[in-house]
């Protein structure tokens, strides 16, 4: 049996998803911030492989759009230079990006989810509308995730 390769793959960690709940927005996970910043912290420390995937905006005014404030990372989840970022502009990190192929030529076959969306990793909204839009990747459940709205 080969040895896994786990990696941490951080979500939707940007500051306006801070603004959504100062607007009264509710959330899931009170402490999400933290638990993040501990599984980077921990991930970080062992050497294994961190991503990190943010939403750019596509309409005028969101606080998504990469000139507002609101786009950069959450306090204390910022990522480190050797970290990669990928972009999206969809409700799933695997449309649009290059995730999968990230994934399969660095050898990781799982994948630890935590963020401040992490229904935003596949969307299965997406799925019947968009074929190939799930990925086959194994999951480690975590904590460390919250849902705005």
């Amino acid at each position: 049996m080969m040895p896994t390769r786990t990696a941490l793959l951080v979500i939707d960690a940007q500051r306006a998803f801070d603004q959504w709940v100062l607007a009264g927005q509710r959330r899931n996970q009170r402490d999400a911030e933290q638990r993040i910043a501990d599984l980077l912290e921990g991930f970080r420390a062992a050497g294994a492989p961190v991503l990190h995937v943010r939403h750019r905006g596509t309409r005028v005014g969101s606080s998504f759009l990469p000139d507002a404030s609101e786009y950069a990372p959450l306090a204390d989840l910022e990522e480190r230079p050797n970290e990669p970022v990928l972009v999206k502009t969809v409700d799933s990190a695997v449309i649009e990006t290059d995730l999968e192929q990230r994934l399969r030529a660095d050898g990781i076959d799982r994948i630890v989810i935590c963020g401040a969306t992490t229904n935003h990793f596949l969307c299965a909204e997406l799925a019947p509308a968009r074929p190939g839009a799930c990925a086959r990747c194994p999951l480690t459940r975590t904590s460390g995730r919250a849902s705005a709205g």
